[in-house]
């Protein structure tokens, strides 16, 4: 593998997964006073975020 520490990488990427829909729940449970989403914007990046950690941890296992 191109990485020497490929089991590192992948715990390290399953704690991201973790904190980043932790985060993005976090950020569309946020209310203003009207009960509106405030932070809609920041839950939708932290999906997006996401997105490119699979792409990155999908890249990772499938080097040659």
């Amino acid at each position: 593998t191109l990485f020497p520490y490929t089991t590192l990488f992948r715990s390290l990427l399953t704690g991201l997964y973790f904190m980043e829909l932790c985060l993005a729940g976090l950020f569309f449970l946020v209310r203003d006073a009207k009960e509106h989403a405030a932070c809609r914007a920041q839950g939708i990046i932290m999906i997006i975020a996401v997105g490119f950690t699979a792409l990155f941890h999908y890249d990772l296992g499938h080097r040659n």
